[in-house]
């Protein structure tokens, strides 16, 4: 099913997945064919149980320039994502980067359990070029996993951009039974500490049953109404 919605100030697009052409598997597809016409796509998962029999594990999801992305569960209950015989992962990535933001609403993901987590792996992967795009997780429930929930590595920059902006938010977010590698993860190279400053902002979220929350080689971070709920390890690294 799609719906198209036009008004003055953009033109918007909301597409049903799964469908005949298109599933989580194949966003890329999604995104190339609709940001022709439309500069905001919002697509749904038209399901309350999601799993997926996809051979590829690894999703990629690549996002076109000035193109803002919603990646939303069913509205009532939201969709739940049982990972547990197929445990896929997103990596996202840009082509340009242009201020556009993704966001993803209202999905649970259960059980990811991955046994090359220790090397690889983490639901959410993203390399960063630039400050200038904003990824955000709003209602989004993470429980049990023995990987990472998000991984950001960022490339040098020739010129260091000052930003007052937080790139990455957690907006009522809930993070239960994580274990393994921690929860947030910024890179992994300690010389990047002073180069580098894409920040993080965790709002209404908590935490329950984790191991360390965030460790963070560079960047920033700002808790805002955070409980922080029997867990092993650390808050921050």
């Amino acid at each position: 099913m799609l719906i198209i919605i036009w008004n003055q100030i953009c033109v918007s697009v909301n597409v049903y997945i799964p469908n005949e052409k298109y599933d989580l598997n194949n966003l890329s597809d999604l995104l190339k064919y609709y940001s022709v016409q439309y500069k905001e796509i919002n697509i749904y998962i038209d399901k309350y149980y999601y799993t997926s029999d996809a051979q590829n594990r690894g999703f990629h999801i690549l996002v076109p320039g000035d193109i803002n992305v919603s990646l939303i569960g069913k509205p009532s209950n939201g969709t739940f994502i049982d990972l547990t015989n197929n445990p896929f992962h997103f990596s996202l990535s840009y082509n340009e980067y242009t201020g556009q933001q993704f966001r993803v609403e209202n999905i649970t993901f259960y059980n990811f359990m991955d046994p090359r987590s220790v090397e690889a792996n983490d639901i959410f992967y993203f390399r960063s070029y630039s400050h200038n795009y904003n990824f955000s997780f709003k209602n989004c429930v993470f429980d049990t996993s023995n990987s990472l929930i998000f991984k950001l590595d960022t490339e040098t920059l020739t010129n260091k951009e000052e930003t007052t902006d937080y790139q990455i938010t957690f907006d009522s977010c809930q993070f239960k039974n994580i274990k393994g590698n921690g929860v947030i993860l910024f890179g992994d190279t300690k010389e990047k500490k002073n180069i580098i400053n894409n920040s993080v902002k965790v709002i209404n979220s908590y935490f329950m049953n984790c191991y360390d929350i965030v460790k963070m080689y560079y960047g920033k971070i700002e808790f805002d109404n955070f409980p922080f709920i029997k867990n092993n390890g650390n808050l921050l690294k």
